[in-house]
């Protein structure tokens, strides 16, 4: 997987979405033909109230008590704002991830791509996808009662203004670090098999296990090599 792709997967696995990541799009050409047209780089979806549910202990006993008593559930719903999420509708987005400019090509900007995203995660109240195509082309979102419908564009920088959010790799590794801080203890119990986000956690580990005496001596060799 592009390392790229990989990282936007990541962020948008810790908002609570599923997703699918560089979907082919196959087109027909008439006569029994066909042949790869494009690939949409991630398509996601997120539930409402979605989140992490961390369950309480349960006691030896099998009940809530017992020898090591009862622990209380924990969720971890953090959710980045930049990210557009209903809290009570289904979020669909269809999004297009660059290692350059935060932009959508002209493949991301097709109707019969967008099409295809569509219906690769059902209607969820779409009624005509149509419709729905041609304000993601005009407003870059589409609202109804059961659901809202983004384009996003993912990238180290900002590229050309457009009718979709944009949102840089430099404001999803602040995001990660951010929930990885403030959700540490929990965390770090958790093995996660998804590579980049791995990673992201093996860098917080390395900073947390450090101790504080080690960051202070690195500091003052740092110093008398400048001064030296």
């Amino acid at each position: 997987m592009d390392p790229a792709v990989a990282l936007a997967q990541a962020y948008l696995y810790a908002n609570q979405y599923f997703t699918v990541t560089e979907y082919p799009v196959v087109e027909s050409f008439g006569h029994g033909g066909y042949r790869s047209a494009t690939d949409i780089d991630v398509i996601a979806v997120r539930f409402p109230e979605a989140g992490r549910f961390v369950p309480g202990h349960v006691g030896d006993d099998g009940g809530s008590g017992g020898r090591h008593g009862e622990g209380k559930g924990v969720m971890i719903g953090d959710l980045d704002p930049r990210l557009g999420a209903p809290t009570d509708r289904v979020h669909v987005l269809i999004a297009e991830v660059k290692e350059g400019k935060a932009e959508l090509n002209r493949g991301g900007r097709d109707p019969r791509v967008l099409e295809a995203a569509l219906h690769r995660v059902g209607r969820y109240g779409l009624a005509d996808h149509g419709h729905t195509i041609d304000h993601l082309l005009k407003d870059g979102v589409h609202e109804t009662e059961h659901a809202r419908v983004s384009m996003v564009a993912f990238g180290s920088y900002l590229g050309e203004r457009g009718p979709f959010t944009t949102i840089t790799f430099g404001r999803v590794l602040r995001w990660m670090r951010r929930l990885a801080r403030e959700h540490w203890d929990v965390l770090q119990n958790a093995q996660f098999k998804d590579p980049a986000l791995s990673f992201l956690m093996l860098m917080e580990k390395s900073r947390f296990d450090r101790p504080e005496s080690s960051r202070d001596s690195g500091r003052g060799r740092r110093r008398r090599s400048r001064r030296d």
